[in-house]
């Protein structure tokens, strides 16, 4: 049987159309982050799993009930840049405060602040898609190394 109608997909690439592949997710969040914050509490738990995936595709994913206190600091300082602790910028908080606690857990120091590190370069990465110029960005970040410097 000498048949060319083999598939309508197959006759689109042997025409040279091109194929709609399914986008790579990347620099973007799961959706956004839903937090229970009690009044009498300084953190706020999440209540369902959030997910970022990074420039190369990898996610990282915080679970459901891990609790974060946002962009914690000292408030005049955040005041100073514009920002608030459950406020723009809580999607990077949840991320980077997860790998912060799970650092905890490594018995070696030199892991931890490998993880630390490594979580503050991502943290970086996602307080721009988060919407904050470089400039504030840069401060952020420089904020939380010095502050890292002091946690063991």
């Amino acid at each position: 049987m000498n048949s060319t109608n083999t598939g309508d997909w197959v006759d689109d690439i042997i025409a040279g159309a091109v194929m709609d592949k399914p986008e790579k997710k990347i620099k973007q969040f799961s959706g956004p982050v839903e937090l229970s914050k009690s009044s009498f509490s300084k953190k706020a738990k999440l209540l369902k799993d959030f997910t970022y995936y990074d420039r190369l595709g990898r996610h990282h994913t915080a679970p459901q009930g891990f609790a974060t206190n946002g962009m914690s600091g000292k408030l005049v300082a955040l005041a100073v840049i514009g920002c608030s602790p459950f406020g723009r910028g809580i999607e990077a908080c949840v991320i980077h405060d997860f790998y912060w606690t799970h650092a905890d857990d490594l018995p070696d120091r030199k892991d931890r602040l490998t993880l630390r590190k490594t979580a503050d370069k991502l943290f970086l990465e996602m307080l721009k898609v988060c919407g904050f110029c470089k400039i504030r960005r840069r401060i952020i970040y420089r904020a939380v190394r010095i502050a890292s410097r002091f946690y063991r």
